[in-house]
């Protein structure tokens, strides 16, 4: 396995990246992270290290965002998506597999599509919290209007290393407010007819 993957690193000419489970002197099971990266003559820097802390936070960090009923997500250093919960599929109407990369752009409306773009933009470049609403249409669903919050989550050189989110529904708080103005307009244009009369 180690050589396939030192003549893919060769082969590519790129550094690559891989994960494996591997048991140590004390016969527990850990996960190394190997790092390969081409160099001249034929010759491979590999750098190696002890990442099982760190997937186990993982997975516990999804299998709590599993049962949540908010919408979750996580981005690479890029902001791409590579994660989403049942909720947040739920609410966009796609599946883990399509909201995946920019898949799930796709639902957004586009008359909101570019100041999402610009706000994702913006908090990429200045390392700072996404907030914004806006309104999706998941495939063969109604327009919904949800409220979507990231967080930065940094390198110890302060550069982006990923970001975690969530995403609520407010479709509903919108409708009771823009109801009870409605009420309130009928009210008011009420009393102005019988104070008229």
């Amino acid at each position: 396995l180690v050589m396939h993957q030192l003549a893919e690193t060769h082969r590519t000419g790129q550094l690559q990246t891989y994960h494996s489970d591997r048991p140590v002197a004390s016969g527990q099971v850990r996960r190394f992270e190997s790092r390969y990266v081409p160099l001249e003559g034929g010759r491979t820097l590999a750098l190696v290290r002890d990442v099982t802390e760190t997937h186990l936070l993982e997975q516990r960090f999804r299998t709590m965002a599993d049962g949540t009923p908010i919408g979750i997500f996580t981005t690479d250093a890029k902001g791409l998506c590579d994660y989403t919960n049942p909720a947040w599929q739920a609410l966009y109407g796609l599946t883990a597999e399509e909201s995946l990369g920019t898949g799930w752009a796709r639902t957004l409306l586009p008359e909101d599509r570019s100041a999402v773009y610009t706000g994702w933009q913006r908090s990429m470049e200045t390392r700072q919290p996404f907030e914004m609403e806006f309104r999706v249409q998941p495939p063969g669903g109604p327009v919904r209007r949800v409220w979507a919050q990231a967080q930065p989550i940094l390198r110890p050189d302060g550069s982006v290393r990923a970001h975690v989110g969530a995403v609520v529904d407010v479709t509903q708080a919108h409708e009771l407010a823009e109801a009870r103005q409605a009420q309130a307009v009928a009210e008011e244009s009420g009393r102005r007819q019988r104070a008229f009369l």
